[in-house]
């Protein structure tokens, strides 16, 4: 089991809290670390958990993930009242239609996915709305979760962390442009790895549910074939994902002669010693203080995930540091869940200008290989180097986007340029000697600083005649952080930044924060600690013009149906959210775990040229002009929460006034409670300070907590 500074995960029973970012320690309890992949003790047996959804009167309470409206053409989707054109075309097929994927209860299902088959609908669609609804009661871990067609993986999602009353959620996800893979019969491949015995008896109970609508004037520029990058184990049903740096996560693969147009998307994120990447150290710093028996987590606090096509560098992806409902103190994330928590953010990278060499006529096919790489510092001598491995471990998965041109025919062409130098890294540590209570202690202070460009460019001839196109790259990140009283706090800041280009059309930045600051101070008088912790996360996200999958960019209207390359401003978007939380604890000198408080709040900005062009259909419709309609602006949304209640939750959804308050509550209603109106709390009423479990900073100097007949690790809830 890991035992680390900053973060901690908390169990039942034998240890309340471990921490989980920085330091290392063998415990004889590693069957119960927060490893979401991870196969269960093998001596536990495991409970039958009868499946029970909730009546609509019950107190389940409603848990979410602040997120951009899907749209369609009736407006906000709201599975409970979508209303699209209901008639058939002449063929008899319908235009709206809906099939459940998944309708399983995960209990004890570590190696057990959800296995079932997909056949397309009766019915014509070129728009299609994933809706997940999960329903969960009693103590549990939060898991990791995936939704795969055959060997693809479409969807990655995580779970909350249920109460002893029960909580649920509803997740929208579009995934349009995935269309070409629910026009054939597939294997559906659910993951969801769970378990279930007499401490942990909380079942995930889940529905998804793809809907199906087809509107004449929407043109979805889908791409005709997927291919993915994975391990491929849907033969054998399970799921493909790659686990880094156990797997070497590359995938050979045969591409078609006659492809226009090709991107990959990927999924990647830290679990277990690198769920907290970001708080990480310098491999020279992982000994920084003296005395003790324990490590700090290596291989610096920066990351980046890398596509490499036959060994060449093709493009990189920054993560974004997605904090998870059991992150730092789980009473945090009810109701409001962390940013990306319900939908791990892809990366996009366009390698079309690799065509003249993919669609080489080659027996094997090409290596598409995923990366996830660290720094090595040089044990602090100035000369530092980029990894090729991290720490335990990372699931990554990819997809390749491909647009085929005239049957017959065979995209050649010449690549001009390839400019992928060694990024610039710049490094520095100190330590320091402080005064903290009645003797010295040692403090680390240090920085990390990256800066790539890559560029990559060809002439691609298809059977439109030559062309010349190009990748443009630029990405930066700064971290700093700050340990004091020999690593019982932490301070870290994190920012990334990166632009991509691609000459098709699309422009596409993404700026990420996070602040971490855990502060743990000793009470000489009584022996116990305090634990006083802020969080921030921020993503800063525009796009212009659609790449691939991106998921804030809303379908176009159809003046672009013959055109590859978005117009200006169609099928832009642009993003911008920021999550504040806090939380106190109390850890006595017995080792008993007290929460005093908790509070988060977080507000979202979307604007988006494609909610003009619905507006502006919908109105040509109903015989109004656009100017006739309130000029849409995109949505707003603010929420806040303390003690795990919704306090106030004010949002704003520019459509028009037919549209506004049309959908309830698993939509989006518009609706408003200032924080000068007396807040209505959601029921149930949240949750007993002692109830809830989670990570928090930990060292030597913080008394073990032990087991006890009296937890305030109350066994209803969960770490």
């Amino acid at each position: 089991m890991q035992l680390n500074h900053l973060s901690s995960i908390l169990f039942f029973g034998v240890f309340c809290f471990t921490s989980v970012a920085a330091r290392t320690e063998e415990t004889p309890f590693d069957g119960e670390q927060r490893e979401l992949f991870a196969p269960p003790p093998p001596a536990q047996k495991p409970l039958q958990v009868p499946r029970r959804p909730p009546s609509p009167n019950s107190p389940y309470q409603n848990v979410f993930q602040v997120h951009p409206p899907v749209l369609t053409p009736a407006g906000p989707f709201a599975a409970s009242n979508w209303r699209g054109p209901q008639n058939n075309d002449q063929s008899g097929k319908k235009h709206v239609c809906a099939e459940v994927l998944v309708d399983h209860s995960f209990g004890f299902s570590y190696g057990h996915p959800f296995i079932g088959s997909y056949l397309p609908p009766n019915c014509t669609f070129n728009q299609v709305v994933l809706n997940l609804t999960v329903v969960s009661k009693g103590r549990q871990f939060d898991r990791l979760a995936a939704l795969y067609l055959g060997d693809v993986e479409l969807f990655r999602t995580s779970t909350a962390e249920p109460s002893p009353t029960g909580i649920r959620w509803t997740y929208h996800k579009d995934v349009s442009i995935y269309q070409s893979l629910f026009r054939q019969p597939q294997k559906i491949i659910f993951d969801l790895g769970n378990l279930i015995d007499e401490k942990y008896t909380a079942a995930f109970n889940v529905t998804l549910t793809a809907n199906f609508v087809e509107d004449p004037e929407l043109s979805i520029d889908a791409p005709d074939t997927i291919l993915p990058i994975s391990a491929r184990r849907s033969t054998v049903d399970r799921p493909s994902a790659f686990n880094l740096p156990t797997d070497v996560a590359i995938s050979t693969v045969k591409i078609p002669q006659n492809v226009r147009r090709a991107v990959v998307t990927l999924l990647a994120n830290g679990q277990a010693n690198e769920e907290f990447w970001y708080t990480n150290v310098l491999s020279s710093d992982t000994n920084a203080f003296p005395g003790d028996d324990d490590t700090l987590l290596g291989f610096s606090p920066f990351r980046e995930v890398q596509l490499l096509i036959d060994g060449s560098l093709a493009g990189v992806m920054n993560p974004f540091p997605v904090i998870f409902t059991g992150g730092f103190s789980p009473w945090m994330w009810r109701p409001i869940v962390g940013i990306d928590a319900f939908d791990l953010r892809e990366g996009e990278i366009d390698i079309t200008p690799w065509l003249p060499m993919l669609c080489e006529a080659r027996e094997n096919g090409h290596d598409f290989e995923i990366r996830v790489v660290g720094i090595d510092d040089d044990r602090g001598r100035g000369h530092a180097t980029l990894t090729k491995t991290v720490g335990n471990y990372w699931v990554v998965t990819g997809k390749i986007l491909l647009w085929l041109d005239e049957e017959g025919s065979v995209t050649t062409g010449l690549r001009l340029e390839y400019a992928s130098p060694e990024p610039r890294i710049y490094t520095r540590s100190s330590k320091t000697l402080e005064n903290v209570s009645s003797g010295q202690k040692q403090g680390l202070d240090y920085t990390v600083e990256v800066n790539r460009r890559l560029i990559i460019s060809a002439v691609v001839s298809t059977s439109q005649g030559p062309r010349t196109v190009a990748w443009d790259q630029t990405t930066k990140s700064s971290i700093v952080g700050d340990m004091t009283d020999e690593g019982s706090s932490q301070e870290v800041t994190l920012s990334t930044g990166q632009i991509d280009r691609s000459s098709e059309g699309y422009i596409g930045s993404m700026d990420y924060a996070a602040h971490v600051n855990i502060q743990a101070k000793p009470n000489a008088t009584n022996g116990s600690w305090m634990m006083d912790g802020n969080i921030s996360t921020a993503q800063k996200i525009s796009l212009e013009g659609v790449l691939g999958s991106s998921r804030d960019s809303l379908p176009s209207s159809s003046d672009q149906k013959e055109d590859l390359r978005p117009k200006s401003g169609q099928g832009g978007s642009r993003l911008g959210t920021n999550q504040h939380s806090k939380f106190l604890a109390q850890v006595s000198a017995s080792g008993n775990l007290t929460w005093i408080s908790a509070s988060n709040d977080q507000s979202m900005n979307f604007e988006s040229g494609g909610i003009d062009d619905v507006l502006n259909r919908n109105a040509e419709k109903n015989k109004k002009t656009p100017s006739s309609w309130p000029r849409p602006m995109g949505y707003d949304r603010y929420v806040s929460s303390v003690d795990g209640v919704k306090r106030e939750d004010r949002e704003r959804l520019q459509l028009p006034d037919r549209l506004i308050g049309s959908v309830d509550s698993s939509g989006y209603p518009v609706r408003s409670t200032s924080s000068d109106s007396k807040p209505v709390p959601e029921q149930p009423p949240g949750l007993k300070p002692d109830e809830v479990q989670g990570r928090l900073p930990m060292t030597a100097n913080i008394p073990v907590i032990q087991a006890s007949p009296n937890p305030t690790c109350s066994p209803s809830m969960i770490p």
